[in-house]
């Protein structure tokens, strides 16, 4: 791992042998900190077994002890958390909005930026929601556009934006009107619009955009796509764009992340070659401003053709050659794998049964080092024939 970052080892972690995993519980740099997806897990003596027991009330409980425990190692607190996305499988998704008022006893009136999205599983079969936060030192600012349908977020415990350490994170966009996928694109678009106005900021600072897609929605995802890339004009940010299980809403055909950088200079990363790929795509390989660098999602895919390269479903191989396509990102964007602070690895239903094959990989890419990560079990990947993403983001 580059000397620039830290990996958070906590001294006491009462849930977990952390030793037996590929990925760090969380890893810090100059008072930035990306934790892991944290779920309910805990050793259980008399199964001699790692289980998640109870409902999503009591794992969520876990998970926030969790996350402050990794905290504490990073020398932050609750009050210093910026962002996190709640994982949440269907079984627990009754029980979800009990989660907020276990949100409250933990972060108290400390708002965050916060995104929820149904997945298909999570890589514990028991886990029902898995939790992933962003912490920054040095105080946040909270971002509310001014008009009456914002006034509803000074009572909530999350905001539509926070600002911090010169960085600006939305909570997830969804729109529910007008009923077709382009309408609601184009609404939560005008959102965005308001909220980076709000924030002093315009698509120039936007970094990273994450699209969480319907199954219902993935036919006209093109239109919605085109809806991004007006927006953007002569702008392209990185992109992940991924089908879940449902957006928490299921009249929701769309969910959008958005992540900016108020500080910088703004530099969009190509590949030599790449170019003619991502034209289609609306984005680039990677953006970066300042010392954060945020990737694209990786697949088996040969940018250079379109084509994925690895023709049977193998997960391993397929893993191998996206982690190969980010290393040619980094060393375009001017960092290396060292510099890689957190993953997000996304696999679909068929192949849950041999994720174990990605620590492996893991391992050939970080060796020892290991970034924070969290790892899904996703609808589908936008393209059917990969089996495999990653996304990453690079402190440097």
């Amino acid at each position: 791992m580059s000397r620039n970052l830290i990996q958070v080892k906590p001294e006491k972690f009462p849930w977990l042998d952390l030793n037996r995993y590929t990925f760090s519980m969380g890893v810090e740099h100059r008072g930035v900190a990306y934790i892991s997806g944290q779920t309910g897990s805990a050793y259980d003596k008399e199964s001699r077994s790692v289980l998640c027991k109870g409902d999503i009330v009591e794992q969520t409980k876990v998970a926030w002890e969790k996350i402050g425990v990794i905290l504490e190692a990073a020398g932050m607190a609750y009050t210093d958390i910026v962002r996190t996305v709640d994982y949440v499988v269907p079984r627990g998704f009754p029980l979800y909005r009990k989660t907020g008022d276990v949100r409250r006893q933990f972060l108290g009136k400390s708002p965050i930026a916060s995104t929820g999205v149904l997945v298909h599983s999570l890589l514990r079969p028991d886990a029902l929601i898995e939790i992933q936060a962003i912490a920054i030192k040095g105080g946040k600012e909270v971002v509310i556009p001014v008009g009456p349908e914002y006034e509803r977020f000074k009572e909530l415990t999350y905001a539509p934006a926070v600002k911090a350490g010169g960085k600006l994170f939305f909570s997830g966009v969804v729109e529910l009107e007008p009923t077709t996928a382009e309408g609601q694109a184009k609404a939560c678009y005008t959102r965005i619009d308001k909220t980076l106005q709000a924030a002093g900021a315009s698509y120039a600072n936007v970094v990273h955009i994450v699209d969480y897609v319907a199954p219902m929605t993935v036919e006209h995802y093109d239109a919605m796509a085109a809806v991004r890339q007006a927006h953007f004009a002569d702008y392209h940010p990185s992109l992940n764009a991924s089908v879940f299980h449902s957006i928490l809403n299921p009249r929701g055909h769309l969910e959008v992340d958005v992540i900016a950088s108020l500080t910088g200079k703004r530099e969009e990363i190509m590949v030599p070659g790449w170019e003619q790929s991502y034209r289609k795509l609306g984005s680039v390989p990677a953006v970066r401003m300042g010392n954060l660098v945020y990737f694209s999602s990786q697949a088996s895919i040969d940018h250079t053709t379109g084509k994925s390269v690895v023709a049977n479903y193998d997960l391993g191989a397929q893993a191998r050659q996206a982690y190969q396509n980010l290393r040619q990102v980094c060393s375009a964007a001017g960092v290396s794998m060292d510099d890689i602070a957190y993953t997000l690895e996304l696999v679909p239903p068929t192949v849950m049964g041999d994720v174990r094959v990605l620590g492996q990989v893991r391992r050939e890419f970080f060796g020892t080092s290991f970034p924070a990560a969290t790892g899904l079990i996703i609808h589908q990947n936008m393209r059917t024939d990969t089996i495999f993403s990653v996304v990453a983001v690079a402190l440097a």
